[in-house]
């Protein structure tokens, strides 16, 4: 790992961003970056850990096993940092007007889908 002094956070979050999303496209739509600085922070970030973290994989890109244990270990807490000007927010499901957007796998989606709609039954909301 770098000197702390000589790295820079901020790629982290960038980083967690592309594994959630899959896509350097929409992790920069997410960020409200460009798609080249979204590049430019994973190839820093690569660069410094002197690992690969993505391949290419026909027209996406898929974490490599070094990328893939990286996320395990830092998205926990870059979530945790994310999320921390939330803290005092009450968010009720049920008269939210809020939309939300998930990125997952095309993998994942299917199992995501099944428990997302089980906990929103249960909550008694209405999926449109």
């Amino acid at each position: 790992m770098p000197k702390q002094k000589d790295f820079d956070m901020n790629l982290l979050r960038v980083f967690v961003s592309v594994c959630q999303t899959g896509s350097f496209t929409k992790a920069a739509e997410e960020l409200d970056l460009t798609q080249s600085s979204v590049s430019n922070a994973i190839r820093r970030l690569k660069e410094s850990l002197g690992r690969e973290l993505f391949v290419r994989s026909g027209r996406g890109i898929e974490m490599t096993n070094y990328g893939a244990s990286l996320f395990k270990q830092v998205e926990p807490s870059i979530m945790v940092l994310t999320n921390v000007g939330d803290e005092g927010e009450a968010f009720d499901p049920k008269t939210s007007r809020r939309a939300f957007s998930i990125y997952a796998l095309e993998s994942v989606l299917p199992r995501l889908q099944i428990r997302l709609k089980a906990l929103l039954k249960e909550s008694g909301i209405t999926v449109t």
